[in-house]
């Protein structure tokens, strides 16, 4: 709960800290940048529910999770422009194997699914 509480604050603080408008060569960049600081969130929170005792995740739905991260942040730093259309992609795809996160993971997953959702 308490980290649920800390995620969203610092997501209002993020949003009012974001520039109002930003030059469109820069946008892109940004817009990837704050992508993969919640991707980089989802994977930690994956790996903090396998590693409890007792595990909060399957093995396989880890493994698919962290793989989508790792494959999300390669794009977002290999494919500066035209990042968008692909981690939405997987994003999507994953969506259909995974239906309903685990306890602990839903506050992150919602965060991460809404930005996908205005990546579209």
């Amino acid at each position: 709960m308490k980290r649920a509480f800390s995620l969203s604050v610092f997501i209002l603080v993020l949003i009012a800290c974001a520039p109002k408008e930003l030059p469109p060569d820069v946008k892109p960049a940004f817009t990837a940048n704050e992508v993969l600081i919640r991707v980089d969130e989802l994977q930690k929170t994956v790996i903090e529910l396998y590693d409890s005792e007792p595990r909060r995740i399957t093995r396989e739905r880890a493994e698919l999770i962290v793989f989508w991260c790792v494959q999300t942040a390669k794009t977002l730093r290999e494919v500066p422009a035209g990042w968008q259309k692909t981690v939405v992609a997987t994003w999507d795809n994953l969506l259909v194997q995974i239906k309903v996160p685990e306890g602990g993971l839903q506050t992150v997953w919602m965060v991460v699914d809404t930005l996908m959702k205005g990546l579209k």
